[in-house]
Order: C-alpha cells, then structure tokens, then sequence
C-alpha cells in the first residue's frame, strides 16, 4: 500500500526475467485521479547492449497529458512531446539511471518513474537450447542434419549468400559479384560460371583465402564419396548429367569404383590405378580453373540450379582453408591417392575441427553431452559479430526448456507453439515465425501390384484403373497441371508445430 497525496493505491509488480535483464511492470489499482506514469518496457539490472529502448503509458489523468518529460542520470529535464518511448545509445560502462514524468493541461506534473540499470562492454553470450540437438561430424562434405548445417553454416562461408529471405536472388560472399549473363560472368549458354575471389580475407588460422582454396574445397567434396553433398555436388559440376560419382567415373573408365577398388580401398590392379589417377587429371581436375583470382567452373553444360546448389547454407559450397586441411591430415590435393579419402580410409580432421572464415569459430564441443561452443571471429571480414559468444545445448525435457526461457538462463528455446505464444501473452518473451523451406513429393508408381484393392477393376472402365497407369507420361503431366502447388504451401497442410 502506498500513499500519493491524500490518495492510497495498491500496487501489484510482477519481475520477468528477459535476456537483458529484469523488467518490471507495474499495475496499479486504485480511485485516484491523479497522474500517472507506468512503465512498459526498459532494461534493470546489468546489460551488454549498447543501446536500448524505454517506453511508457499513462493512467487515470485527471486532465490532458500535454507532454512527457525525461532526464539520464539525473540531469536537467528534457521535453519529449507525447512520445512514450525513448531509445538512449552511446551511454558510457557503469550505473546509468533514466527517468520519465508527464505535465497536464493544469500544469502539474505526475511523479517520476525511473529506469536503474548497469552497462558492461564485456562478453555477450547467446545461449541457446534445442529440443533434440545432435551434431555428429562438423565437415562439410559429411553433414547429416539441420544442425549440423546451423553449425556449418557460421563456421564457413560461401561464394555466394542469399539476398535476405529470398531464395532465388544472391548476394556476394567470397566473391566480389554474383555471376550472370549480364556481368558476363556466366558464358557459352550457362555451361561456364567465373567468380572473382575477394581478396584480404582470413580464415580462422590466419591463413589468407586464394583461388586453390575454392577449387580444393570443391574437388575435396567432389572426391569425398557417396555423401549429401557429395551428389549434389556431383550433380551440380556435372552440369546434371550424373548424380554419383561412381556413374561419372565409370562412365570415364568403363568400370564402377567398387571394381577399381578393392575392401580395402587400394587400386585392385595398376590398370585400375591408372583409371583413377586419369579420372582425376582428365575430369575432375579440369572443371575448375584459376586465372589470378577469378575461378572458373566449366560444368559441361547448362544447369539452372548450379548457383541454388552451392550458395551460403548448403555445405557442398562451403570454401576450407586447404593449408590447414592438408597439414592436418585431410586430402593432399594430389591425383595419386584421391580414393583413400572417397574409402574413407583416410580419417578427416574436418569432423571434430574445422577450417573454415566464417563469424564464428569452434570454441568447445561436448559431444557426449551434444553441447557446442561457438567464438565470434574478430578478423572477420565482414566485421566482428556483436554477440561474443553463442552456447548450444540439448535439453529433451519441454517444460524445463521452459522454465530456462522464464527464470532468463536461456535467451532462445524450442518451444511448442502454443506454449511460446502464452508466453508471449504474458510478455515473458518474443515469438519469431519465420518462412522454412521443404519438399512435399507425390510419387507415381508404375507398376501397381496386381491384387492391389486401390485398382479397382484393374482396368480403365470407370471402376479403377490399370496396374500400369501412371507408367504414361501424359497420365502424370495431368496430375502435375491439376494439383494447385501454391493453394498447397499456403494452406494449413504445411503447417506444424516443434
């Protein structure tokens, strides 16, 4: 109970316990007329932001609010005009207070509200916990889930970036332009793309990016064997005429790598040798050339989906420091000797380690507890990240990722979304939705089991259809033009929960 005036009034203060601090909003119930001022958002306690907002709201006023005053740190008071908020930047390390009061048409003023909080320049940190978060191996060429990519993705960097959300326009990452027909940078009817290489880029090592990373980082990922990436990628040079190296190379060759090797990974014969030392000199080391610091990649033939395939969040782009990766142990770069690391009978130190430019940098991984430690990179060329530190952890249980999110031990969580939307309501937190991609396939059969009861009749007699219907071209082409593919992503169908 407290007394303003002649007036008493009852307060209630709720403490919500946010990633920068403690907010506390004030609820006021009682009959007095007089003005007040309450607040609505603003830092307490220790902050590592640089800047931050206040905001406010006003009650039960006897008369016109005409303006809304403020001051920092006690100085003179400063009129604000009938905004109710204030953003304050540049404010100095230590104690800071910032304080608000509002003036009626009468002249009188309300008593203050102030804001008492501490800035502290230090070490920020992000700390992350995820539902079910496993990451198994932090190569490029050997990623098995989301995760992994999340991870990848701030270690390396790319030649290209997308343009924000977009997922069809680019932006320049290790390159200085974005290849198209109009910078002339993609020839002969989109079988040749060329990158100019940005120079006075570092690498985690401190190495400095070239040319022969680019090219070592793809004929790495080409020769690594039968991994995600590595079709893709195989897909991609090739310009879409295979989809596996061992159909690119046997195609050179006339015999399948699982012929040319034996269990153990060694050329069962010098002819076999031979073949695959001339695959690489003769196929895969021509794809890729280096003219000074432009790379270019002659894929054979036109492929639209070549830049979709290599740019910023797909691990088959992403570009090694191939000093670091050869001095520890990854593939030497050399024709003699490529298949040891497609049979894997070479370990890479990419697994456990990494080689990459990107913001971030491998600080610590737990792999038996699936935590992992991320340090931003202070040579980064694109500037030092502003979040210093970012922990990813694995809590399975709902409801203690929850309470983590509430008592401010966790800054972002995976949480049902009906859960994070209550505690939105209660303004315990923020809930972003972003757009995700997927694939939704619908899958033809062509030869239908005979005694299957979705047949029907068996026969196109208007009651069911023949085992080898959809084994016509035009049959699925019909489908294809009937099935509404954008009612579909916009429909609640695409929709879930994590």
């Amino acid at each position: 109970m407290w007394k303003w005036g002649n007036e008493e009034m009852v307060y209630f203060n709720f403490v919500v316990c946010t990633a920068n601090g403690f907010n506390v909003s004030y609820h006021r119930m009682s009959t007095c007329s007089e003005q007040t001022v309450i607040k609505v958002t603003g830092p307490s306690g220790t902050i590592t932001q640089s800047s931050t907002t206040f905001s406010w709201t006003e009650s039960n006023f006897n008369g016109t609010i005409v303006k809304y005053e403020y001051r920092k740190d006690g100085a003179s008071w400063t009129n604000h005009g009938l905004n109710t908020s204030y953003t304050w930047s540049g404010y100095s390390e230590g104690p800071h207070s910032f304080e608000v009061r509002a003036q009626d048409d009468k002249g009188a003023y309300s008593e203050s509200v102030k804001w008492n909080f501490t800035f502290s320049a230090s070490e920020s940190q992000l700390i992350v916990l995820k539902s079910d978060y496993s990451v198994e191996t932090l190569d490029p060429n050997n990623w098995l889930s989301s995760y992994e990519i999340e991870i990848i993705s701030n270690l390396y960097d790319n030649l290209i970036m997308y343009d924000g959300e977009s997922l069809t326009d680019f932006l320049p990452m290790l390159s200085t332009e974005v290849p198209s027909v109009d910078n002339g940078l993609i020839g002969q009817d989109g079988a040749v793309y060329t990158f100019q290489i940005r120079q006075g880029v570092k690498f985690h090592s401190g190495n400095e990016l070239t040319p022969e990373d680019v090219k070592y980082s793809f004929e790495r990922s080409l020769l690594a064997g039968e991994t995600y990436a590595n079709w893709l990628l195989v897909h991609a040079l090739s310009g879409g005429r295979f989809s596996a190296l061992d159909d690119w190379f046997r195609d050179y060759s006339g015999m399948m790598m699982s012929e040319a090797l034996n269990p153990s990974g060694v050329p069962v014969s010098a002819s076999a040798r031979e073949k695959l030392i001339g695959f690489y000199e003769n196929v895969i080391g021509k794809i890729i050339e280096i003219d000074g610091w432009d790379v270019t990649f002659n894929i054979g033939q036109s492929f639209a989906p070549f830049l979709s395939i290599i740019v910023h969040f797909s691990p088959a782009g992403a570009i090694i420091d191939s000093k670091w990766a050869k001095s520890n142990g990854a593939w030497d770069g050399e024709a003699d000797g490529w298949w040891r690391w497609y049979s894997e009978s070479a370990v890479s130190p990419l697994v456990s380690a990494e080689g990459g430019s990107g913001p971030y940098k491998l600080e610590a991984w737990n792999q038996q507890e699936d935590g992992i430690a991320l340090e931003s990179f202070e040579d980064y060329w694109r500037g030092k990240p502003s979040i210093d530190r970012v922990i990813i952890n694995s809590e399975s249980d709902h409801n203690r990722r929850k309470a983590e999110l509430e008592e401010g031990f966790a800054d972002i969580v995976d949480l049902n979304l009906s859960t994070a939307l209550e505690l939105q309501a209660e303004g315990k937190c923020k809930v972003e939705i972003y757009p995700v991609t997927a694939v939704h396939e619908i899958m033809f059969n062509w030869e239908i089991n005979d005694s299957s009861p979705y047949i029907g009749s068996g026969k196109l007699d208007e009651n069911g259809i023949p085992p080898d219907f959809f084994s016509d071209l035009h049959i699925r082409k019909a489908f294809s033009y009937a099935h509404d593919g954008v009612a579909f992503i916009d429909s609640d169908s695409v929709v879930w929960e994590r």
